[in-house]
């Protein structure tokens, strides 16, 4: 986990580089972020109320202990990764919580978006 937000953007674009050297990425997907409490105090309900006001999907795996955030489709880059975790990240500090990484899952054509 990065201790501040510009050692956390070059990570995130390091791990994307990475996965980019080596495999084709798709060039649509919709990107989950975790987050984790980092306090016993952090603010479960407040975090993902302040998300859905922001206009994303959160899911809470409470068991074990982290918080998933969905974007839309959006085109696959560093730079948009970047944008939405930045922004998580820093709604998530208010609530208690430190980001644990990406994932993203492939939109090939619009059949994709309907399932």
């Amino acid at each position: 986990m990065a201790k501040n937000l510009e050692d956390q953007k070059r990570e995130t674009f390091s791990v994307f580089d990475d996965l980019q050297s080596k495999q084709r990425l798709p060039e649509m997907a919709i990107v989950d972020f975790h987050f984790v409490p980092i306090k016993n105090t952090a603010n479960w309900s407040g975090f993902m109320s302040e998300i859905k006001d922001m206009g994303y999907k959160s899911e809470p795996y409470e068991d074990e202990g982290t918080l998933e955030i969905s974007t839309r489709p959006i085109a696959l880059s560093a730079e948009r990764i970047w944008f939405h975790e930045k922004q998580f990240t820093i709604v998530g500090e208010r609530y208690g919580f430190a980001p644990d990484g990406w994932g993203f899952f492939g939109i090939e054509n619009n059949r994709d978006l309907m399932s």
